[in-house]
């Protein structure tokens, strides 16, 4: 005959492998848990969230609620790490606040999303962005552990471009007219707006499944001034999209770096107005920027040093 009503009770702050174990035996031993996340002194994360995460990771155990808050309801069972033993959860939650990147193996995903730090390449068009941006994710995955899962969030508004493009030529195929190119393709700021959803979507998705850093070949604020640089003027909408977690942004100077034309880039005449723009923009925002210039080499040790004082600083726990 099984409990009918276990209930598991912690701060988890952040929560790790050893308390979702704990969980998952509770929800297969009792006929219903309810989980209880305590409030934390000096919480840099609230206990909401902290509910939140352990909603996601056992949504499909059925017979288990969690709930954020100091009051625990009666209960047949209560069950803490002892009561599987400390052998079997060889991690406490004040480890990883200590050291997330040597126990991000313990992290479940809304955790990791959470925590990982947001490394966002910016720039004109062709100031080598993408080129940094790869050497950047190899770079930091050629450390190894936890680094070893580092993942690139490639720029999506580029495609979203060429299918524009592809749509419009077809249009003008079948209505004999001339090919158009960039000058003649029409933006909306709806079409901003989407890039922007995109790409949030996809980075939120592989910092879910990646390392401690998530190297972002641009993100919603860069489409917000792209925005501004089609539509001669800025979106409130797009730039309420954009993430407000700490990121480490690296602005790409088109010093050094030779304009290279393809069938999308136009904006060689823009690339310094562009690039004062970005400036400005990062300027008034709480988020830090680095300025790079100099060879492909010189560029990617700037950049490592720069985002590794960045992690210095710690990470939101």
């Amino acid at each position: 005959m099984k409990p009918r009503h276990g209930l598991v009770a912690g701060r988890f702050h952040p929560p790790h492998a050893g308390h979702h174990l704990l969980v998952r035996a509770a929800a297969r031993s009792c006929e219903r848990v309810t989980v209880v996340v305590h409030p934390a002194p000096g919480e840099r994360v609230a206990a909401s969230l902290r509910a939140q995460w352990l909603r996601e990771v056992h949504r499909d155990d059925a017979n288990v609620s969690v709930v954020a808050g100091s009051d625990e309801p009666a209960c047949d069972l209560r069950l803490c790490v002892e009561t599987i033993g400390r052998g079997l959860v060889p991690l406490t939650s004040a480890a990883v606040r200590a050291d997330p990147i040597a126990h991000w193996e313990a992290l479940a995903g809304p955790v990791r999303a959470h925590l990982t730090r947001r490394l966002v390449l910016v720039g004109a068009e062709s100031t080598g962005k993408t080129t940094l941006a790869r050497e950047l994710r190899d770079a930091l995955a050629a450390r190894g552990g936890s680094f070893a899962d580092t993942r690139w969030v490639p720029e999506l508004g580029r495609d979203y471009t060429l299918e524009l493009l592809a749509q419009a030529r077809v249009r003008a195929a079948w209505r004999g007219e001339p090919m158009p190119g960039m000058a003649e393709l029409v933006w909306a700021s709806a079409d901003f707006s989407a890039i922007a959803r995109a790409q949030n979507a996809h980075e939120e998705r592989l910092a879910r499944t990646g390392g401690p850093v998530l190297v972002c070949d641009t993100d919603t604020f860069a489409t917000a001034v792209w925005h501004e640089r089609y539509q001669g003027a800025r979106s409130a909408e797009l730039e309420s999209l954009a993430d407000a977690r700490p990121r480490l942004y690296l602005l790409t100077h088109p010093d050094d770096v030779p304009f290279a034309a393809d069938e999308i880039r136009d904006g060689a005449h823009l690339r310094y107005w562009m690039t004062d723009v970005f400036q400005e923009r990062l300027r008034a925002s709480p988020h830090r920027f680095e300025l790079l210039r100099g060879s492909r080499p010189e560029r990617l040790a700037g950049a490592l040093v720069a985002l590794d004082g960045w992690l210095r600083d710690g990470f939101p726990l």
